[in-house]
């Protein structure tokens, strides 16, 4: 397999169960999943994990092939979707019968009411200038419903279904695949289109009734640069797409979902979530940050921020978040060194590690070879690099350069033990 080719190719019918619940503009393909969990020969029995889980891709195809999986994210949303897409044991019967209440109550009060009350129940943060008046009543009446919706297995799964409404239907946004605001959207009937999502959510739980019993899909909150002290077992299999160092606010794309589900209400909570992050983006460097200093004698890095410095002083920029994207590199690379040193504990020895991982042009256009320079990390902890197989070339509109997006795997092989790990 020295090329895994997903540009461009149609999606096939055995992409959409579960998956398009809800899709996060950002993760990978479930087919990717799928060459990978062929190429490495994960079996059932074994384990997987995946560190940045996200939306639940790995962990769904996993599922799917009988194989136990557990799910990291340190986006509270990112967890609570996961955790629903991956909760088969929702009865269809009762969920015809719940859903069914629900959206018979949603097209009553969304035919009944007129205008929000002075107060819309929406909390402080939620990005309100992304909706219409109209939509922003129909977010808040459709909000209201949910949250009275019985069993919660069901209420969290309508939950899930609703965000997904809300932000690609109703919002006055789109994804680039950075979210940003657009003037205008063609005007949708709110109700048909959740009507829809239901219904296919149900298709799929009747589908995987016949499929019997499936092995645990476990989903955890939690920052992946700790992550042996968020797992009690050790795994055999790692297939995860970190996040790459760009300008990519991960809590920004999810804001609305984070908001409508009360994950985020003021600021803090907003705060709490991004220092539990890798550092990727100027959005969420801190003062207090101090992983870089894990890799601030590795050459690589080194070099890379040279040449961003002197492209900051030949464009004459000292102010604004170009003052930070030096720190940006240094900060990811030193919180990916943490990861990967605290996965040697959790990954059993002789296991292996999969991140699809992307190089990167967004500081100043200076190259980032996110995976060459991560290869070099782990070879320095102890890990085996086993290859580096590519998935695609991507091209930006800004640039001429085509990026590589490849899949790195490694091999634990070695002692949990390495010059730099303290």
């Amino acid at each position: 397999m020295a090329q895994l080719q997903t540009k461009n190719a149609a999606r096939t019918p055995g992409d959409e169960p579960f998956h398009d619940w809800y899709s996060f503009v950002l993760s990978y393909e479930p087919r990717v999943v799928r060459a990978l969990v062929k190429l490495l020969d994960v079996r059932r029995g074994s384990t997987v994990l995946d560190p940045f889980v996200g939306t639940g891709t790995t962990l769904i195809e996993c599922r799917r092939r009988g194989i136990t999986s557990i799910g990291v994210d340190a986006n509270p949303f990112a967890v609570f979707a996961s955790q629903v897409k991956t909760n088969w044991h929702i009865d269809p019967a009762s969920l015809k019968k719940a859903s069914s209440w629900f959206l018979s109550n949603l097209e009553r009060d969304l035919h009944s009411a007129s205008t929000p009350p002075p107060s819309d129940g929406l909390p402080q943060m939620f990005p309100r200038h992304w909706f219409s008046p109209a939509a922003l009543r129909d977010v808040q009446i459709l909000k209201q419903v949910c949250e009275t919706a019985q069993p919660s297995s069901v209420r969290r799964l309508l939950q899930l279904l609703s965000t997904w409404v809300v932000v690609r239907r109703l919002a006055r946004i789109k994804f680039g695949p950075e979210v940003y605001r657009i003037k205008k959207r063609r005007p949708i009937q709110l109700f048909p289109a959740l009507e829809a999502k239901v219904s296919k959510a149900l298709a799929d739980l009747q589908e995987a009734g016949k499929w019997g019993a499936m092995p645990s899909a476990r989903v955890l909150l939690g920052d992946s640069r700790q992550i042996d002290t968020l797992l009690d077992t050790q795994v055999d299999f790692v297939i995860s797409s970190p996040p790459y160092p760009n300008e990519k606010d991960y809590t920004r794309n999810t804001r609305v979902e984070l908001c409508l589900l009360d994950f985020v209400r003021t600021r803090d909570d907003l705060l709490e979530i991004k220092k539990r992050m890798i550092r990727s983006n100027t959005k969420n460097i801190y003062v207090t940050d101090h992983d870089g200093l894990l890799v601030q004698d590795f050459l690589p890095v080194r070099r890379i921020i040279k040449a961003i410095k002197g492209e900051s002083v030949r464009r004459q920029v000292d102010h604004g978040f170009g003052r930070y994207y030096p720190r940006v590199v240094e900060e990811y690379f030193g919180g990916m060194y943490r990861f990967l040193t605290s996965l040697r504990s959790v990954l059993k020895r002789s296991g292996i590690c999969a991140l699809v991982v992307g190089d990167q042009m967004s500081f100043f256009q200076v190259p980032i070879p996110t995976g060459r320079i991560l290869a070099q990390l782990a070879a320095d902890l102890g890990y085996s690099v086993k290859g580096r197989i590519l998935i695609r070339h991507r091209r930006s509109t800004l640039h001429p350069t085509p990026l590589r997006e490849e899949i790195l795997l490694l091999h634990n092989n070695a002692r949990v033990s390495s010059a730099r790990d303290s």
